[in-house]
């Protein structure tokens, strides 16, 4: 039908009306039907790949698109974040609070609202001392908070990095073809790897971009002064203990020595 819609505007346009004996298009334009077989399959397999939802180990959607920023306003963030449509403050456990050196840590989760099995908390927002932490489960939810976050606090809060692709999969045709949105469970292992790929980029990044908790001055260049080496070691500290990785997994996703070594500074003890 795609193919027949083509060929009648090649004969308007055209005025060649011998087009319509399919015979005859077939010889000069068959290319034409097989760019539009490859159009649909490609159409199709969109269609396919945007409905899999991506669920861990507890049955709650997979949050694999993330965005780290990093801020030097806590009391401010923690009282304008609550006032955002949508997001819902919860409480973290006192057993994450008293791992932590600093306990201040604020959460908010936002609701799938249209409910449902397989749904839950689709977007978290997880407020540190000195970070914050968007997680959704997919790259549009989080290009939507992002733009908020832009929108309203400007250059409060201060871009890291971002990941937005989930953890690789095969999925077979036959997953692919049913009409059902498709689940796959992602293991706290390949939470982990993702976290740690993440992570990892960012961090080593971050020696080199200006710090508003030091006033401006980036951790390397800071780390070569004495009081500055105080300030890094401290950040650095408190960025370990509210690693994402723990809170997701129970283990640490990155190895924070290394950024210590990237600074200058001395490795610690684990």
């Amino acid at each position: 039908e795609a193919t027949g819609e083509y060929r009648r505007e090649m004969e308007i346009v055209g005025g060649s009306f011998e087009l319509g004996d399919w015979p005859e298009f077939a010889k000069r334009f068959g290319h034409i039907l097989l760019w539009n077989v490859a159009r649909m399959r490609v159409a199709s397999l969109v269609d396919a790949v945007v409905s899999i939802r991506y669920v861990s180990s507890d049955g709650q959607p997979f949050l694999y698109a993330i965005a780290l920023y990093e801020h030097h306003e806590f009391t401010s963030l923690t009282d304008s974040l609550s006032e955002i449509e949508g997001l819902i403050q919860t409480l973290v456990p006192d057993s994450q609070q008293e791992a932590t050196a600093d306990n201040r840590r604020r959460t908010w989760a936002l609701q799938d609202p249209k409910g449902g099995s397989g749904t839950g908390v689709i977007g978290r927002l997880t407020l540190t001392p000195n970070q914050l932490i968007v997680e959704c489960d997919s790259r549009e939810r989080l290009d939507q908070i992002k733009h908020r976050l832009a929108a309203t606090y400007g250059f409060s809060l201060h871009f890291r990095g971002e990941t937005t692709n989930p953890p690789s999969r095969t999925v077979t045709a036959t997953q692919l073809a049913t009409d059902e949105p498709v689940f796959l469970l992602i293991s706290p292992e390949e939470d982990r790897a993702l976290l740690r790929t993440f992570l990892e980029t960012v961090y080593l990044e971050w020696a080199d971009q200006e710090s508003p908790t030091l006033d401006g001055r980036t951790p390397r260049h800071a780390a070569a002064s004495e009081s500055g080496r105080s300030q890094v070691s401290a950040l650095i500290h408190g960025m370990e203990q509210q690693d994402l990785g723990m809170r997701r997994t129970g283990i640490r996703a990155f190895d924070y020595n290394k950024l210590r070594a990237h600074v200058g500074l001395e490795e610690v003890a684990q």
